[in-house]
C-alpha cells in the first residue's frame, strides 16, 4: 500500500515535470508583439531624423556602427533611389507584396521560429577559418609596380584640375585689375563752371578753372571730364526747377557724374567785391568753389578711387594756378588804391590761392561699414553652402519618406527659411554694431534691410544648390569649385566697380551681389533710389530662375545615378 503510494507521488511528480509546455505562436503573441513593433517603428523612424545611418529594422536597439559614408554619396542619396530613381519627381516607393523582402525583428524572428524540445543537444562549437592577412609591399617593389603607375596617373589628373581650377578663379579675380589706372578716363566728372562775365568784368575764376583740367595733359587720364558752362547748368536747373547749386547736387545724387567740380556763380564778382572793399572776412581759399561727391553711392569705389582721384587732381592745381598768374589778373580788376588797401588791410585776398572746398553729400564715416560692403556680402555665399551641407541629413531622410513633388516642395521652402533666419542675423549683427538702419526708410529701415539681405541670401544659396547638384552629376570631385568660382564672380564687381574693369565684368550688373549691394547703399546712406526697381528684379529673377530649375536638376541627377547603377550592377554580373 505504501509501495503504491508512494509509485503515485513519482509518477504525479513525474507528470509534473514531463507535461509539455504550451505553444505560443504567432496569434497568441500577435497584439504583444504589434504593440512593441510599433513603438519599435516609431522610436526608428525618431531617431533616423538626427542619424540616418541607423538601421531602423532592428529592434533591439544595438545599431551597427557603420563608417559614415562619403559626402558624396550622401548627397547623391538624397535626391534618388537606386532601385527606383525618378521617386523624387512622384513616383511611389516599391511595396513589397506579403512577407517578401519585409525586415522582421529579432524577437518576432525568435518568436515564430520557436519549436519546443523536450530535450537540449549541445552542438559543436562552429571552428573559424583564419582570414588572410592582406599583402602588403614596399613602394618600389615590382610586384607594386602597376598600381604605383596607376596612382601616380591618378595624382598628376587630381593636380591639373586643381591647378586649372585654382588658377582659373584667381585669375577670373586678378583680371579684373588689368590696367586699372588706364580706364580711370572711364569716371564721368563734371566741370561746373557757373561763374560768367559781369558787365566789363572777365569770368578770370571759371576760365583759370577751364583752363586745368582742358589744357594740361595729365589730367585726361584721371577722369572723363564734360564741361558745363552756365548756360548750359542754368538751363537744366531751370527744367527741374532748381538753382545751379541743386542742380549741381542731383547730377552728383542721381549718379549722373562720380564727382562734380562746380566753379561757382559770380565767382568773380564776389572776389573782386571783395577786393574793392579790402574785406577781412572773405576767404578765397574756399568760397568760389568746391567738389562734390557722395561716399554713400558706391563705398569702395569711392573711397578707393574717386577720392584718391580728386586729391591727385586738387594736388596739381596750385602750381597750374600760379602759373596762370589769376592773383595778378584779380588786381588788375581794382584800381591802385583799392589794391594798397589790399596789401595793407586784407593780404589774405591775394596771398591764397583759391581752391576747391571738398563736399562729400553723404560720407561714412563708421568704419564698420567696411566690414558688411567688402568682404561680408561675399561670406553669405559660404553661408549658403553652409546651408546645404547642414540640412544634407535632414533632406536625406525625408527624401526617403516623403515623395513626389510633396518633398520638392518641402525642400524649396525649408531652403527659403534657412534663407530669412540666415539674413536676419546678419542685419542683427550690424545693428549691434551700432550701424544706423533709420537714414532712408526710418524705423522700418531694419525690416526694409532684412528684406535685402533675405533677398541676396536667397538668390546666391539658389543658385549655390543647383550649381552643386549639377556637379554631383559631372564630377563631384569639384564640388568645392562651386564655392569657389561663385565667391569669385560674385566679389569681383563689389571690389572693383565694373567702369574700371574690362568690358568682360560688366556682367556685374547681372549678378545677386551687386544689385544687393547698391540697395544696401540705399537703405543704409540714403543713396539714390532710382536704381532700386531693377536691383529688387534682378535677385527675384535669380530667386525664381534657379528654384524652377531645381527639379529638372534632380530629374537629371537621379538619372545619371540610375546609370551608374546599372553599369556597376552589370559589371558585378
Amino acid at each position: 500500500m505504501a509501495s503504491n503510494t508512494s509509485l503515485n507521488s513519482r509518477a504525479s511528480s513525474s507528470s509534473s515535470l514531463e507535461e509539455p509546455q504550451a505553444y505560443v505562436g504567432p496569434a497568441a503573441a500577435s497584439t504583444s508583439n504589434l504593440k512593441q513593433s510599433r513603438t519599435r517603428r516609431l522610436s526608428s523612424a525618431a531617431s533616423n531624423l538626427f542619424s540616418i545611418n541607423k538601421d531602423d529594422s532592428d529592434s533591439t536597439g544595438d545599431y551597427d556602427n557603420r563608417e559614415d559614408e562619403s559626402l558624396i554619396q550622401d548627397v547623391a542619396n538624397d535626391y534618388f533611389n537606386s532601385k527606383d530613381a525618378d521617386y523624387v519627381l512622384g513616383a511611389d516607393h516599391p511595396v513589397p507584396t506579403g512577407d517578401e523582402g519585409a525586415p522582421k525583428s529579432e524577437e518576432l524572428e525568435s518568436v515564430h521560429s520557436y519549436h519546443p524540445e523536450l530535450y537540449t543537444e549541445e552542438k559543436p562549437a562552429a571552428t573559424e577559418s583564419p582570414q588572410k592577412q592582406p599583402v602588403k609591399y614596399k613602394l618600389w617593389d615590382k610586384e607594386f609596380k602597376a598600381t604605383r603607375i596607376q596612382i601616380g596617373l591618378k595624382l598628376l589628373s587630381n593636380y591639373a584640375f586643381l591647378l586649372v581650377g585654382f588658377a582659373g578663379a584667381l585669375l577670373l579675380y586678378w583680371a579684373s585689375y588689368y590696367e586699372r589706372s588706364t580706364r580711370y578716363k572711364h569716371l564721368k566728372m563734371a566741370i561746373v563752371i557757373a561763374d560768367r562775365q559781369v558787365g566789363q568784368l572777365p569770368n578770370i575764376v571759371g576760365q583759370t578753372i577751364q583752363s586745368y583740367f582742358t589744357n594740361v595733359p595729365a589730367l585726361q587720364q584721371l577722369g572723363k571730364f564734360e564741361i558745363w558752362d552756365y548756360d548750359k547748368v542754368s538751363s537744366q536747373a531751370a527744367k527741374h526747377g532748381h538753382n545751379i547749386t541743386q542742380e549741381v547736387y542731383q547730377q552728383v545724387q542721381h549718379q549722373k557724374v562720380w564727382a562734380a567740380f562746380y566753379v561757382y556763380e559770380n565767382a568773380t564778382l564776389m572776389w573782386n567785391q571783395a577786393l574793392s572793399a579790402a574785406s577781412t572776412e572773405f576767404d578765397p581759399s574756399n568760397s568760389l568753389m568746391e567738389v562734390v561727391y557722395e561716399t554713400g553711392r558706391d563705398l569702395n569705389a569711392v573711397s578707393n578711387y574717386i577720392i584718391t582721384l580728386v586729391h591727385q587732381i586738387l594736388k596739381a592745381y596750385p602750381n597750374f594756378a600760379s602759373q596762370s598768374q589769376i592773383v595778378a589778373n584779380m588786381l588788375q580788376t581794382v584800381n591802385q588804391t583799392q589794391a594798397v588797401n589790399v596789401m595793407s588791410q586784407a593780404p589774405q585776398l591775394i596771398s591764397t590761392i583759391p581752391t576747391f572746398r571738398i563736399n562729400d553729400l553723404h560720407p561714412v564715416t563708421n568704419l564698420v561699414f567696411q566690414a558688411p560692403f567688402q568682404i561680408g556680402l561675399i561670406y553669405l555665399v559660404v553661408f549658403g553652402f553652409f546651408q546645404f551641407i547642414f540640412t544634407l541629413k535632414i533632406h536625406m531622410y525625408l527624401a526617403s519618406k516623403i515623395k513626389g513633388w510633396n518633398y520638392i516642395v518641402f525642400r524649396l521652402l525649408s531652403s527659403q527659411v534657412a534663407y530669412m533666419f540666415i539674413s536676419l542675423g546678419m542685419v542683427v549683427l550690424n545693428t549691434a554694431f551700432q550701424l544706423p538702419f533709420t537714414t532712408t526708410f526710418g524705423h522700418s529701415g531694419f525690416l526694409v534691410i532684412w528684406m535685402f539681405s533675405y533677398l541676396l541670401m536667397a538668390s546666391l544659396g539658389s543658385i549655390i544648390e543647383v550649381l552643386v547638384i549639377i556637379m554631383f552629376a559631372v564630377k563631384p570631385q569639384l564640388i568645392g569649385f562651386v564655392l569657389l568660382f561663385t565667391a569669385v564672380i560674385n566679389l569681383a564687381p563689389i571690389i572693383s566697380p565694373p567702369v574700371l574693369t574690362p568690358p568682360f565684368y560688366y556682367y556685374g550688373y547681372a549678378v545677386p551681389s551687386r544689385n544687393a549691394y547698391e540697395l544696401l547703399h540705399v537703405a543704409y546712406f540714403n543713396a539714390y533710389k532710382g536704381h532700386m526697381g531693377r536691383n529688387i528684379g534682378v535677385l527675384l529673377a535669380w530667386i525664381v530662375g534657379s528654384n524652377a530649375v531645381m527639379p529638372f536638376m534632380l530629374k537629371y541627377l537621379a538619372k545619371k545615378k540610375k546609370e551608374a547603377d546599372e553599369k556597376q550592377a552589370i559589371a558585378n554580373q
